[in-house]
């Protein structure tokens, strides 16, 4: 299991909007459903680990999994799975079968998905290559699981390192948003008359302004 712990302070976008078109709400699985999609299309597994009284992970389903892009996101490039971390009934995957720990109150399953140091909400991802349990704790805003989405869903795990990977996503943001700072400032300039018209977009364009 690898913990990351860095996210939290990574500013991004996932983004300042909702898809063009209705998106049908995040299509959560259990995990013997993920496996069986697994023989027919890899693809890296998030499990949204929770517990009945947890309210971080209330709010998390309210407002980041029920956000448009966020589950459009999860449909196209992901099989998401919640696990309730105290469920007593046994659990198995991958051959391996796993039971409730009564001496911490919790499912081997979540402990083994965590490396024991259990937290509420914690995202975990399943790449398809090793498996090998990559945990975040904590509540994350749509813009803050960009990042851990885009790494594994895009393939870049096992390829490029995440402070590449971060580089190349924060010089993106950067650039939408001083795209879209220049498009304000020339809509306002145009609307007050200092400009004769102008042309703007909400991409990575260049907008153009003809001054009076």
């Amino acid at each position: 299991m690898v913990k990351w712990t860095f996210l939290l302070s990574f500013p991004l976008l996932f983004l300042a909007g909702k898809s063009p078109s209705p998106v049908p709400p995040t299509e959560w699985l259990t995990l013997e459903e993920a496996a069986e999609r697994l023989k027919t299309e890899k693809r890296p597994v998030l499990i949204d680990l929770y517990t009945d009284w947890c309210g971080w992970c209330k709010v998390m389903d309210r407002k980041t999994y029920s956000h448009d892009l966020v589950s459009e996101y999860l449909r196209s490039h992901f099989y998401a799975v919640k696990v309730n971390a105290e469920v007593r009934n046994p659990i198995v995957w991958e051959g391996k079968t796993y039971g409730f720990n009564e001496q911490f109150k919790t499912h081997e399953f979540a402990i083994y998905l965590t490396g024991g140091q259990l937290a509420y909400p914690t995202t975990i991802i399943l790449p398809p290559a090793s498996r090998e349990p990559q945990a975040m704790a904590g509540y994350m805003e749509p813009g803050q699981l960009e990042a851990f989405l885009k790494f594994f869903g895009e393939g870049h795990y096992g390829n490029v390192s995440f402070e590449a990977f971060k580089k190349t996503v924060l010089e993106d943001y950067r650039i939408a948003l001083m795209s879209r700072e220049v498009s304000l400032l020339g809509r306002r300039e145009v609307l007050t008359g200092k400009a004769k018209f102008g042309i703007f977009g909400d991409g990575k364009e260049i907008p153009q302004v003809a001054l009076a």
